[in-house]
């Protein structure tokens, strides 16, 4: 049986083709209009503001990114592109409250870039053809000048300050912990050198160090943060900046400043990090060389101060001599240096303190070779935490008495906890005698390990939280098959729909949007006339042939 089309017919068939390929090609664009970034352009006038944190760092940091724009948007997508002469990379920013980005939608934008397998080097950060910032990646300048590459030994990290001359630096600091009167000359450092590492950092950054800072000839101020993050580069479990200075001049709190050229530089450093190392008191009464002083606390719980009677130590053979930061406090040895920074000698406690220290440090030290680095700001009892990156290090958990403790949590589970050591309390030395500094407002970064589930951390006094903030911006939990605070469906599209994320993109139809409510329903009603159009098309086609079947061509 013949198949016989008049003009007509194949008119039809013709008509109804052409309406099929029609309406295919608009459900394909309907389908593909959801991932349609449309172009990102400045508004007239508008300006942006980028902030890098940290300014520069070591390969495997992760850097934070913030831009800050002139003009709302609504969009909470924002693009913007690393390059160098030999790279280019997008980076994509977010404002939704959930990327250290404050508040959402406020015209604030955060994100993170992984330098992890990004060559060393400077690289710009533009919008467009516009340079709005830069970065610098650098090898890590870390140098151990006694000890070996070992992870288990005690990293004790040197910053220069003030030194125009690397090497003149290097000789300082190798005198002041191998020469005459020096750290290594005094037990139990000296019988126990094989567990350290002495490193040396050739540093990118003024640390702004000064002398005679707070009100006091002796002490050292440095920028916390510089210091922190240049540190930083290696693996540290103590930090100890040497000023190029001849002056007797020395600070601590969580880590020790002291002048390098003066003949009593060596029994100075032993003094502060019998502070910063051993969780030691000074040994003479704080009011005799300092009249100011008002201690807050009735009693100390540091091992080298009793009260009446020296139970602490009952069984060692040491004495109960008063006088030990208060007048009635008691302190093991009639002399040692932490009561004069010139004496050349740690009493039995101090020493039995130490060496526990010393034999314990391996089983306190955390593996995982990467940390949060948290910049915090103490003011008057509050603690506020203004930004969080990674740094490729290691975490070591502090040693130090302190009512402050650290939480991390994931899922509402604690998965690390340990004390947290604030610095409210500075030690400097006058005339070879350190007296105390009380900190009411200072900024301090702090390392702690990373867990790559983690979504929280709180900060707390006596069991009460003081702060807390997210960490969901750095877990690894994109394919948990669960849309997170934290996620969209830029950053995770395999948990996130364009629907379901409750964030406003960059898109042609994204519904989260406001001025895009209704483009889900707009792009529905389409495919359903598209739909109608194709089905239309197909049965002309076939009654046209059905009618067509009986007939002769003529």
């Amino acid at each position: 049986m013949a198949l016989s089309l008049s003009i007509k017919s194949l008119v039809i068939i013709i008509i109804s083709i052409i309406t099929i390929i029609v309406g295919t090609l608009l459900l394909i664009q309907i389908s593909e209009l959801k991932n349609l970034k449309l172009p990102q352009r400045l508004s007239l006038g508008e300006k942006i503001i980028l902030e890098v944190t940290p300014k520069s760092s070591q390969q495997g940091t992760v850097f934070l990114i913030t831009a800050k724009t002139s003009k709302l948007r609504e969009n909470q997508d924002f693009y913007l592109t690393l390059s160098s002469k030999t790279f280019e990379k997008q980076l994509i920013l977010y404002d939704d409250g959930e990327h250290q980005d404050e508040k959402s939608s406020d015209g604030i934008y955060s994100g993170l870039f992984d330098s992890t397998s990004i060559s060393i080097g400077k690289y710009e950060i533009k919008n467009e053809n516009e340079t709005l910032s830069e970065l610098i990646i650098y090898k890590s300048g870390c140098e151990i000048i006694e000890g070996s590459p070992d992870n288990n030994k005690i990293n004790f990290v040197f910053l220069p300050s003030d030194y125009e001359d690397f090497n003149e630096f290097r000789k300082d600091a190798i005198k002041i912990i191998k020469g005459r009167n020096s750290l290594l000359e005094i037990e139990p450092f000296s019988s126990n050198v094989d567990k350290f590492n002495f490193i040396i950092i050739n540093i990118t950054q003024d640390l702004e160090c000064k002398i005679g800072c707070k009100g006091f000839p002796q002490s050292v101020c440095c920028n916390n943060n510089r210091v922190m993050e240049e540190a930083s580069q290696c693996d540290y479990d103590n930090i100890i900046v040497l000023i190029n200075n001849s002056e007797i001049c020395g600070l601590s709190s969580n880590y020790a400043k002291i002048c390098s050229k003066n003949q009593f530089s060596g029994f100075i450093l032993t003094h502060e990090l019998g502070h910063t190392f051993g969780d030691l008191a000074d040994e003479y009464v704080y009011t005799e060389v300092y009249p100011e002083y008002k201690k807050e606390e009735n009693e100390i719980n540091s091992p080298n101060c009793d009260i009446e009677g020296c139970k602490k130590w009952m069984d060692i053979e040491e004495g109960c001599f008063q006088g030990c930061t208060e007048s009635n406090l008691y302190r093991p040895s009639e002399n040692s240096i932490m009561r004069e920074a010139s004496y050349p000698k740690f009493n039995k406690v101090s020493e039995l303190q130490l060496k526990k220290i010393i034999n314990n440090y391996q089983t306190v030290t955390l593996k995982n070779k990467k940390s949060y680095f948290v910049n915090l700001r103490y003011n008057k009892g509050n603690i506020n935490i203004e930004k969080i990156f990674l740094k490729p290090i290691k975490t070591t958990l502090p040693l130090r008495k302190t009512p402050y403790i650290l939480e991390i949590k994931e899922k509402s589970n604690i998965v690390y906890k340990s004390p947290l050591y604030l610095p409210t309390t500075e030690y400097s030395v006058q005339d070879l005698i350190g007296t105390p500094i009380q900190q009411q407002e200072f900024e301090l970064p702090i390392l702690i390990p990373y867990f790559e589930n983690a979504d929280s951390f709180n900060i707390l006094e006596d069991e009460n939280v003081l702060t807390k903030a997210s960490l969901e911006m750095f877990a690894r939990t994109c394919g948990n098959n669960i849309c997170d605070k934290s996620e969209n469906h830029i950053s995770c599209p395999k948990d996130c729909n364009l629907e379901n994320d409750n964030f406003c993109e960059n898109s042609i139809c994204d519904p989260n949007c406001a001025s895009q409510e209704n483009c889900e329903t707009k792009q529905k009603t389409k495919s359903i006339i598209a739909m109608i159009l194709i089905i239309t098309a197909l049965i002309a086609i076939f009654l046209t042939l059905i009618k067509s079947l009986p007939l002769k061509l003529t």
